[in-house]
C-alpha cells in the first residue's frame, strides 16, 4: 500500500466500523423490542390466565350453590373435596379462636384451656406467674 492510498483505506475502515456498530446498535434495539414485546405477550396470557381461572371459581361456586348435592355423580369427588375443605377451615378457625385464649403447659408445651390448674397431657401443675414455679411455697 502506498502513502497516497492510506488516507482513503483509514476512511473505508472508519465506514466500516461505523456500519459495523451502526448494524449492532440495530440488532441490539430489534433484540430488545423483541424481549420486550415477548414480556408483554406473557403478562396478557398471564392475565387472562387469571381472569380465566377467576372465571371457573365463580363457576363453581355459582354450580354448587345452584344444584349442591343434587349435582351429577360425576361431580361427587369434587364436591366431597369441597366440603372436607370447609369443615377443615371452620375447625382451624375454632381452634385458632381457642388459641387465643389458650395457654401453653409449663412442662411438656401442650395447648391447655386458660385457667387450668393441671396439664391434661402430662399432669404438670400449671402456675400463674410464670416464674412462680422457682418458689414451691407460691400457689
Amino acid at each position: 500500500m502506498e502513502m497516497k492510498d492510506i488516507p482513503s483505506a483509514l476512511s473505508k475502515l472508519g465506514d466500516d466500523v461505523l456500519n459495523g456498530a451502526e448494524s449492532l446498535a440495530k440488532g441490539a434495539l430489534d433484540g430488545s423490542k423483541k424481549v420486550a414485546e415477548y414480556i408483554k405477550l406473557k403478562n396478557t396470557i398471564s392475565q387472562a390466565e387469571s381472569r380465566l381461572n377467576a372465571g371457573y371459581i365463580e363457576l363453581g361456586k355459582k354450580f354448587e350453590e345452584l344444584y349442591g348435592t343434587k349435582a351429577a355423580p360425576e361431580f361427587a369427588d369434587l364436591l366431597a373435596q369441597i366440603a372436607d375443605a370447609r369443615a377443615q377451615i371452620a375447625i382451624s378457625r375454632a381452634e385458632l379462636v381457642a388459641l387465643d385464649s389458650a395457654a401453653i403447659c409449663n412442662n411438656c408445651g401442650k395447648y391447655l384451656q386458660a385457667g387450668q390448674r393441671f396439664c391434661p397431657n402430662c399432669g404438670a401443675k400449671q402456675f400463674s406467674d410464670p416464674t412462680s414455679f422457682l418458689d414451691p411455697n407460691k400457689e
